[in-house]
């Protein structure tokens, strides 16, 4: 039991760890860029829904949070689809 709960905490561990990295990014790139990185960000965020923005965001967290397969539930109650 205890092999697991360390091993447990390391990759705990390593998902935080990119997930922390990925925020900055989306600090950086996505919520707070100037300028013509702002105009980019627009350009290739404005064709995408609520919904596509999320698998995404899903897809790079690598899908092992609490919400996992539950995220259309969610997605359908706050639009109302």
């Amino acid at each position: 039991m205890t092999g697991c709960v360390a091993a447990r905490g390391r990759q705990r561990a390593v998902r935080t760890a990119r997930l922390q990295a990925g925020a900055r990014r989306i600090g950086d790139y996505i919520r707070h860029p100037q300028g013509a990185m702002a105009d980019l960000r627009n350009a290739v965020m404005r064709p995408l829904s609520q919904e596509d923005r999320h698998v995404r965001l899903e897809r790079r967290d690598g899908g092992t949070g609490p919400d996992t397969g539950m995220r259309h539930v969610f997605l359908r109650h706050a639009t109302g689809a």
